[in-house]
């Protein structure tokens, strides 16, 4: 999955993140965007949402994949 969102929505929730594992920055964002890196491969999701309806459709996306595979998806327990 490549998750994307707005250069502005980016901007604002670096800026506003207080502690947290992640360890990026403005300064680092500025990079990542600047590479404007797009894997063709890779499906696409739209992460200006809520995380419940971003984690909705990854686990639907999940399931259909392994479904048309012919595999049941394994699930945390």
């Amino acid at each position: 999955f490549w998750l994307e969102a707005d250069p502005l929505v980016l901007w604002r929730r670096v800026s506003e993140r207080r502690g947290g594992p992640s360890d990026a920055t403005i300064d680092i964002l500025s990079r990542q965007l600047q590479r404007k890196a797009n894997p063709s491969t890779w499906r696409k999701v739209d992460a200006d949402r809520k995380l419940a309806d971003i984690a909705a459709e990854l686990a639907s996306a999940s399931e259909a994949a392994a479904a048309a595979q012919g595999a049941p998806l394994k699930t945390a327990s």
